[in-house]
């Protein structure tokens, strides 16, 4: 049984922390942390783009700013 204030946690867990602590630290891109996760990087602007395509066409971009925020 643990201690109190102790936490267990796999050596897979741990490698992930360590790579999400690179990250925060500069010392690794986000891109590079999710191939290492075993993540695929999202496409940020192209999902947008693709959002205010199919629902936002005829807004403005200030509208169309404000929704996505929503999102």
């Amino acid at each position: 049984m643990n201690e109190p204030g102790l936490v267990t946690i796999s050596m897979n867990e741990l490698r992930r922390v360590k790579i999400i602590e690179a990250v925060v630290e500069g010392r690794l891109s986000g891109v590079r942390a999710a191939e290492q996760l075993g993540l695929r990087p999202m496409n940020l602007r192209g999902r947008v783009i693709a959002i205010i395509r199919e629902r936002y066409a005829d807004f403005g971009p200030t509208l169309a700013r404000e929704k996505l925020v929503e999102c």
